[in-house]
């Protein structure tokens, strides 16, 4: 009997053990958990604070972001265009890449309108060698003003055809240039006294009547001398007629000199239409000299009896007229 009770006995401590042993961790819980933990972190107080990223600057303007870094703004943002941002994986309308290109622009038109009344008055200089040359100009459907070389072989018949058109003409005036050998044979000189100025001048004048005024052919050196000038100006006062300075030298005393005499006077402006014979951009230089008109009211240009020049101006005169710039004869800028 002993011996039987002793495995229920057995079993009985084993229970008893059972329930008053302290719980066991879980098998999660083992010897090997605590390599596999993140060390238990210490309190939120205990510890160290992340380091947080930089940030990119807010603003999407490279040229703002430049400033603070001391670099020019106009430099870098020329050199440098950003990348656009995206929101949601859209773009963002305010996050385009911006450049000085980008910045507001300010209307500057090339010249402030007239008013529609802008004048531009243009001379044809060198006319009377060749009355072929002059016709070519005179078929173009505007008031251009004619310059006529005294003496010339066909003066007087170039004249004639001016008039016949309705034109303007002018006497061209030779006058001692700066290179002396490039004077034109008989042309008025420092060295020419004064007698001979003044009738020289009027012996020309006389040779084409009807004419406007008259303007200098070459004469670089002459329109710097006074005494020259004032014996032409006083030859030009005598017969009521204006002078043009064709503007050959800076030093030029014209204005001064008819001032005091009391001529009326005008000065051509910008570049000659065709310099030294070189048509290639006289539509450019007409144009330029619409501007100019524009700016101040009117312009003179100046230029010579090339095909080329012909062809330039009368294909600026559309163009011309969109602007506002009108074709005058050089007598309505004396008004």
């Amino acid at each position: 009997m002993r011996y039987r009770l002793l495995p229920v006995l057995a079993l009985a401590g084993l229970l008893f053990a059972g329930c008053s042993e302290p719980p066991q961790p879980s098998p999660r819980a083992s010897a090997s958990t605590p390599a596999r933990r993140v060390a238990q972190q210490p309190p939120p107080a205990q510890r160290p604070p992340r380091p947080r990223p930089v940030e990119e600057p807010q603003s999407n303007n490279k040229a703002d972001q430049d400033e603070a870094s001391d670099v020019p703004t106009a430099t870098s943002g020329e050199q440098r265009a950003e990348q656009p941002r995206t929101h949601k994986g859209k773009p963002r309308s305010d996050d385009k890449p911006r450049t000085l290109a980008d910045e507001p622009k300010v209307d500057r038109p090339e010249a402030p309108s007239t008013g529609g009344d802008a004048r531009l008055a243009i001379v044809i200089d060198d006319i009377g060698s060749s009355a072929s040359g002059l016709e070519r100009f005179l078929d173009i459907d505007a008031p251009l003003t004619f310059s006529i070389i005294p003496d010339t072989r066909e003066a007087t018949r170039c004249l004639s055809l001016i008039k016949e058109r309705g034109r303007t003409a002018m006497a061209h005036l030779p006058m001692e240039p700066l290179d002396r050998s490039k004077a034109s044979a008989n042309c008025l000189t420092v060295d020419t006294v004064d007698p001979d100025i003044r009738s020289r001048v009027s012996r020309w004048l006389g040779k084409l009547p009807g004419i406007a005024g008259a303007n200098n052919h070459m004469g670089s050196r002459a329109t710097q001398d006074e005494r020259v000038m004032r014996d032409v100006l006083q030859e030009m006062r005598d017969r009521d007629l204006f002078f043009l300075d064709s503007r050959t030298a800076d030093r030029t005393v014209v204005s001064a000199v008819a001032d005091e005499l009391g001529v009326p006077h005008l000065a051509r402006d910008g570049r000659f239409l065709d310099d030294g014979g070189r048509t290639g951009d006289t539509y450019d230089i007409v144009l330029e000299l619409g501007e100019i008109a524009r700016r101040q009211g009117h312009a003179i240009g100046i230029g010579h009896p090339h095909a080329g020049t012909a062809r330039a101006i009368a294909r600026a005169l559309p163009e011309l007229a969109a602007r506002g710039v009108r074709i005058v004869p050089i007598t309505d800028l004396l008004k």
